[in-house]
């Protein structure tokens, strides 16, 4: 499974934009008649994601590197344990 991307902004936090994926994901798994195993993993890594994420810690640790005009993309796999989630700062002007 490839992972998955997110480039929250200052109008929608990755918990928001989380939250969209996965009820979409979620909602495809139900409206199909064949199983897909990639779309149930992204299904179970997005839910981890939800329930084992400390959202307020993660924003704090890139909003204010949105508000100096930078670019966030967290991405999310799935690991042999669980699941890894990685920030990338991009652009941000020198303070």
């Amino acid at each position: 499974m490839a992972e998955i991307r997110f480039e929250p902004g200052l109008e929608a936090c990755v918990e928001t934009l989380a939250k969209s994926e996965y009820e979409a994901v979620l909602r495809a798994v139900l409206e199909s008649d064949e199983p897909d195993d990639e779309v149930a993993t992204r299904v179970a890594v997005l839910g981890e994601f939800l329930e084992s994420t400390d959202f307020g810690a993660l924003r704090g640790a890139y909003e204010p590197h949105l508000a100096r005009g930078g670019r966030v993309v967290i991405t999310v796999g799935p690991t042999d344990t669980g699941i890894e989630w990685r920030v990338a700062l991009e652009g941000a002007p020198p303070v």
